[in-house]
């Protein structure tokens, strides 16, 4: 978790999978490939995911609450 993307979770209505879904689309426009990770507040979701079959979703503690940390691949 060095270099990365923090995105606010706005509406917390949504779904955490198609709020990440939103974030790694935007991270995918903005730097042209997909994040390596994704991490989220353990209380987001009470399990691992993969997201667009490449992006795994981990709980971190790290990670504020309502937050989701976006990294970026390392050359």
């Amino acid at each position: 978790m060095k270099e990365g993307l923090l995105w606010y979770v706005s509406d917390e209505n949504k779904g955490m999978q198609e709020t990440v879904e939103n974030a790694v689309d935007y991270f995918k426009s903005k730097y042209g490939q997909a994040p390596l990770a994704c991490y989220i507040h353990p209380e987001s979701t009470n399990s691992e995911f993969t997201i667009q079959e490449t992006v795994k979703v981990i709980p971190n503690e790290k990670v504020i609450k309502n937050h989701i940390w976006l990294e970026i691949p390392q050359d």
